[in-house]
């Protein structure tokens, strides 16, 4: 073999060495593993030694105890001589079955609940019923008609509120305004203000009231002048020329309100009455909506009873009122009606003058009338100005009155006749328990004549509320190691149905009217039906995963034995191959460098 050929199986053997140690280093590892697994696997065989399982005894009516794995099936189904025990949650919230939180939430009442599993032989209580669902659709009917009723009676009220409201407001207002008025009693009045600027028709104010008294006199541009002051004056030089005012007439054609428009002219009176404070409060109280003319229409400078009304003379006539004679008039015409509605204010007055005054070319205005409506105007109606407020009607509306409200009708409420006390004990229970209470109704034999030896319980109605429980799942109903793995780690704790005596116990509540049941918290471990044993079952199993895992562990660590001793046998037979091939390399090697020597 040459050198290189050497040299290269030298290599290859050298790399087979090395992958036989990896492979004899890993068999070891297993080894290990398999060490670890059979401590397990001991280790959950002497726990299974330990497990024990929960059962529940139960009685034949012979007394004759059977022994059965405890699942919440098997706590909630009924049977002679058994305690009753109801789950709970960590909250105290009981666990029902579907079936019976489907009874409950279907009926009205503690008869209608126990009428579900076929316990009342009673039909008296059936066809009570039946009259009161009778009843109550009556009471329905009677309670739409009062639903309607109490709508308009709120509508009614609501309106007597707002006109209460309305006069409280006007008569407070009055009452203000008439303590304002006799404050201003011994004071000059407005109107003697007013007659301080213009003087009165019989004395006019030469030099301050030049427009008046020339207005008196038939001059139409002073009379403007005059009505303008008191319309629109704002104090100091503030005039509001060219606004539309409307008048109290209403044109038949257009079924609009006629307007005109003032227009100021410089003269004494508007020199007078600048910055005067005395003419703006004139203004304003001219401009007060409960400043009403005197409803005179020929004011003869006296306080006659009698006062003229031409719209009204016009209408008995039997004739149309003419627009000269609504615009003069201190009263409001309706031509719908064509009736008098009311008294202008002193501004609506005002304002009307002014539009006769301002459409001569319309409407004819002699001097004649010109002054007397002057002198009604000034001496008459402008007389308001000082006149003390109106003060409301006295407020004479009545409240609506409340319709009655129907009353409903009560529930039926006596005892029914039960077919099995026992039962019967278990379900009345359990709607005590479901409706809210941890106290129940006890049933008892009814002594009276005409029911001797029957058994009974007291009537109850549903809570208000929706209940008190939860619903336990049908996979977890029939499930023992939910049960004993929920009861050992306290997600669920038991209580138990027990007799008591509201004269003699505490926590007597109010549905309880006799001897009752009070559900009482208890330990599962303390019940006398429970009881723990150890889980034959469990441990078989247990002991056959066991013998079958170390049979399995026995086999793989033989295969790995037999594996080491193959990497073995090959180990030395490749060590010896690597010697022979090391020693001829090194032969070869020696030869080489004598020749060449």
């Amino acid at each position: 073999m040459g050198l290189a050929a050497s040299q290269a199986r030298l290599l290859s053997i050298t790399a087979r060495l090395s992958d036989n140690e990896l492979h004899s280093q890993q068999i070891a590892n297993s080894k290990v593993r398999l060490a670890d697994k059979t401590e397990a696997a001991s280790q959950d065989y002497i726990n299974a030694l330990n497990s024990t399982k929960l059962m529940y005894t139960t009685y034949d009516t012979d007394g004759n105890a059977s022994y059965k794995e405890l699942t919440p099936s098997l706590l909630y189904t009924y049977a002679p001589l058994k305690n009753q025990y109801i789950m709970k949650d960590a909250n105290g919230i009981p666990y029902v079955t579907a079936t019976d939180a489907r009874n409950y939430e279907n009926t009205n009442s503690l008869f209608e609940f126990l009428k579900c599993y076929d316990l009342l032989t009673d039909e008296k209580y059936q066809e009570a019923m039946e009259d009161y669902e009778q009843d109550m659709a009556d009471y329905e009917k009677e309670m739409a008609v009062y639903e309607k009723e109490m709508a308009v009676y709120e509508k009614e009220l609501a309106d007597y509120e707002k006109a209460l409201a309305d006069y409280n407001a006007a008569l407070e207002k009055y009452e203000k305004e008439y303590e304002e008025y006799l404050e201003n009693l011994s004071k000059p009045s407005l109107y003697d203000k007013f007659a301080g600027f213009v003087g009165t028709s019989s004395n006019p104010n030469g030099h301050a009231g030049f427009c008046y008294e020339q207005a008196l006199t038939g001059n139409t541009g002073c009379y403007r002048h005059l009505l303008a002051h008191l319309l629109d004056y704002g104090g100091g030089d503030k005039y509001n020329t060219g606004y539309d005012y409307e008048t109290s007439y209403l044109d038949p054609s257009t079924g609009e309100r006629d307007t005109t428009q003032i227009i100021f002219t410089e003269g004494g009176m508007t020199s007078y009455v600048e910055n005067e404070p005395g003419w703006l409060e004139i203004v304003e109280t001219l401009n007060d909506p409960e400043r009403k003319c005197d409803g005179d229409d020929s004011y003869n400078g006296t306080d006659d009873t009698t006062k003229d009304n031409i719209i009204q003379q016009a209408i008995d006539a039997g004739r149309t009122p003419t627009k000269k004679e609504i615009l003069m008039s201190d009263y409001i015409y309706d031509p719908e009606t064509n009736t008098v509605t009311g008294v202008k204010t002193l501004k609506q007055k005002a304002i009307d003058l002014l539009y006769i005054l301002n459409n001569s070319s319309e409407i004819t205005f002699n001097k004649d009338e010109m002054k007397q409506s002057l002198i009604n105007f000034t001496d008459g109606d402008m007389k308001n100005l000082a006149s003390p407020p109106n003060k409301p009607e006295d407020f004479t509306e009545k409240p609506p009155e409340l319709p009655p409200k129907p009353k409903e009708p009560e529930k039926p409420l006596y005892s029914v006749e039960l077919n099995d006390q026992e039962k019967a004990q278990w379900y009345v229970n359990l709607w005590y328990m479901m409706n809210g209470s941890d106290t129940a109704n006890l049933v008892k034999k009814d002594n009276e004549t005409d029911k001797s030896g029957i058994f009974v319980v007291e009537s109850a109605a549903k809570s208000d509320d929706k209940g008190n429980y939860k619903v336990l799942e049908d996979n977890l109903l029939t499930s023992e190691t939910w049960l004993q793995f929920a009861l050992e780690h306290g997600i669920v704790t038991l209580s138990q149905a027990q007799y008591t005596n509201p004269s003699e116990d505490s926590g007597k509540v109010s549905e309880v009217t006799s001897e009752a049941i009070t559900w009482k918290s208890t330990i599962y471990s303390t019940c006398s039906e429970i009881s723990s044993v150890e889980d034959d079952i469990a441990i078989a199993k247990a002991e056959a995963e066991y013998t079958r895992t170390l049979k399995e562990i026995e086999n793989k660590d033989k295969k790995y034995d037999n594996d080491l001793k193959k990497l073995d046998t090959e180990h030395n037979a490749l060590q010896t191959e690597y010697d022979s091939v090391k020693s001829v390399i090194e032969k070869n090697t020696e030869r080489s460098f004598k020749a060449f020597s």
